[in-house]
């Protein structure tokens, strides 16, 4: 059991750095692009705009280089990457040749781009490289691993981050709505917001014609069958601790509640209700809920 803990460690961890890593490379390459356009007209808006994002990346007040490139930071793209490595090469054992290799490519990518001139359109291009190699890695993980504790765990740590980090950034752009003068500029963010989750196209598909922000909440909140909105990861994490407490016999009763009343709250949602609430106020009760939920699987799997 004490090997099963420590692998369960390293591959919960290694899914959420992962997750984080794309996040970030994701969230860093709109707010770049907009950076680009706004620091002229509009050098407040473009302060805004990074402050929106480093609030939802939960990172500190770095350069853009720094923040891709520091390997020191754990909080940065390298950081996270590296976080990631390190914890896949502890469990080589586990994980099939081809995910480590692609991790290993990611992180050798980001040495290699750091070393050079950080240009404009290299930071782009790592940027962009991450997000596609994130994705590359998850197609792996599901056509070459088998269905148990590993890859549960793995699971795990994606989604939980994923659910996370999409709250969080909700909640920040939220805020920066509540100082815009007009219907239009609030549009603006929604599309901003969106395009940082990487949820723009799935959601003009199903609403076409707007983009405002109670359907923009609703979609990325409670949207049953989009892998980007919070109901499904809690959905897909609630899932995947049945299936754990299916094969550990004595795993604790109370993982089992706690994701439960996690799923059930996104599950039953109502977005007028939360609206008249208070978003906000909602989501940080979710990311409070998942912050329970999380310590106690942690708790009861992990090393400690």
């Amino acid at each position: 059991m004490a090997m099963l803990s420590r692998v369960a460690d390293s591959l919960f961890w290694m899914g959420r750095y992962l997750e984080r890593a794309e996040q970030l490379a994701r969230q860093l390459e709109v707010t770049r692009d907009m950076l680009v356009d706004l620091a002229e007209p509009d050098p407040d808006r473009a302060k805004a705009e990074w402050q929106a994002t480093l609030v939802s990346l939960c990172v500190p007040n770095l350069a853009l280089e720094r923040l891709v490139f520091d390997a020191t930071n754990v909080g940065t793209l390298a950081g996270c990457v590296g976080q990631a490595r390190e914890n896949a090469r502890q469990v080589r054992e586990v994980i099939a040749n081809e995910m480590w290799e692609r991790i290993n490519q990611a992180y050798w990518g980001l040495v290699e781009a750091r070393d050079q001139e950080q240009s404009e359109g290299a930071i782009s291009h790592i940027l962009a490289e991450t997000t596609a190699i994130a994705a590359t890695w998850d197609g792996q993980t599901d056509s070459s691993m088998h269905r148990g504790e590993a890859w549960i765990f793995l699971k795990l740590g994606k989604w939980l981050e994923r659910l996370e980090r999409i709250g969080r950034t909700v909640i920040a752009r939220l805020a920066q709505q509540e100082s815009m003068q007009s219907t239009t500029q609030e549009n603006v963010i929604s599309v901003v917001l969106l395009k940082s989750v990487g949820a723009l196209e799935a959601y003009r598909k199903l609403s076409p014609t707007r983009v405002e922000r109670k359907s923009v909440l609703e979609f990325l909140l409670f949207q049953q069958k989009f892998p980007r909105s919070l109901q499904f990861c809690a959905l897909e994490s609630f899932e995947l601790v049945t299936q754990l407490s299916q094969i550990c016999r004595d795993s604790d009763a109370a993982i089992g509640r706690s994701f439960g009343r996690l799923a059930s709250r996104l599950e039953h949602g109502d977005i007028d209700e939360v609206l008249s609430a208070g978003p906000d106020a909602f989501l940080q009760d979710i990311l409070a809920e998942m912050a329970r939920a999380t310590n106690l699987l942690q708790r009861s799997y992990f090393l400690q």
